[in-house]
């Protein structure tokens, strides 16, 4: 129960991201938020558990360079590049298919099976997340480019869920976090147009939650749960993160859900529990 609890904080978590960064556009580069997120958190993390640095085996700083290049440049930098185009739910939605890809990939990568109720329970809460963002209508691919960045952003951050796990069983989750947050954001440097940060009165605090709360601490009770849970059952939470995104447009921006909002809703929990379901060995 402890590492649904913790999965569950870091989704909510997750789900402010969107509406948090938004209020950074024109502010600061996006670039230089993901660098500040993910720089700042992996410095605290390493340091809290910098003993094991000694104890990486040679032939595994290779694949935590991968991690850190995938997982954290390449997909969360075409996050923070997406968002800019994107409103906060479309970007959530799209987001929110990496539990499909860690899901597939954890079959290939970490031998995990795959039962047939947990991929049911996967397609139908898909179903439920897109009646909460979309309604009945059409997916609005008017910006393509941001749609495919965003894409990017899932299927990186599915393989990097995906191929992390046995690090984070095998040097503990402070220290692969760390370690891979820090090599990850460097390259970002390179991108930064501008490094001013403009409203800084308003700007440092949501930079501040961004890197301390929502990447640090979110991402350490992830790792945390899922190191106790199958992949596929752990990222498929991921599916609240719609639901959840636009509760915060709701008190933030003062927002009012559709009718289909609360259909989906429904829907996506349905899907959850069934994903979740004990599966028998017989």
């Amino acid at each position: 129960m402890t590492a649904y609890i913790s999965i569950f904080i870091t989704i909510v978590l997750f789900s402010s991201i969107e509406t948090f960064s938004k209020m950074l556009t024109g502010n600061v580069d996006p670039f230089l938020i993901a660098f500040i997120r993910f720089f700042v958190s992996g410095v605290i993390l390493l340091l809290i558990d910098i003993k094991k640095i000694k104890q990486v085996d040679k032939k595994d700083w290779k694949y935590l360079f991968f991690l850190g290049i995938v997982g954290i440049s390449v997909a969360l930098g075409s996050f923070h590049l997406a968002i800019n185009g994107l409103s906060a739910a479309t970007g959530a939605v799209i987001f929110s298919l990496n539990p499909i890809f860690s899901s597939l990939l954890a079959v290939f990568i970490l031998k995990e099976a795959v039962h047939k109720n947990r991929v049911f329970g996967i397609i139908i809460s898909f179903i439920g997340v897109y009646i909460v963002i979309f309604g009945f209508n059409k997916i609005d691919l008017t910006n393509i480019k941001s749609v495919l960045l965003m894409l990017v952003a899932s299927i990186g951050f599915g393989l990097y869920i995906a191929a992390s796990k046995p690090f984070t069983k095998k040097y503990g989750t402070f220290f692969t976090t760390g370690i891979i947050f820090i090599i990850g954001s460097l390259p970002y440097l390179l991108f930064v147009k501008s490094f001013q940060i403009k409203n800084s009165g308003t700007s440092i605090p949501v930079l501040l939650y961004l890197s301390l709360i929502t990447t640090g601490l979110a991402y350490t009770l992830y790792f945390y749960g899922l190191k106790r849970v199958p992949i596929i059952v752990g990222t498929s939470m991921f599916y609240l993160k719609p639901i959840l995104a636009t509760i915060f447009a709701v008190f933030l921006l003062k927002e009012s859900p559709p009718y289909y909002f609360y259909l989906g809703v429904i829907i996506i929990l349905t899907g959850m529990i069934i994903t979740m379901k004990k599966v028998s060995n017989k």
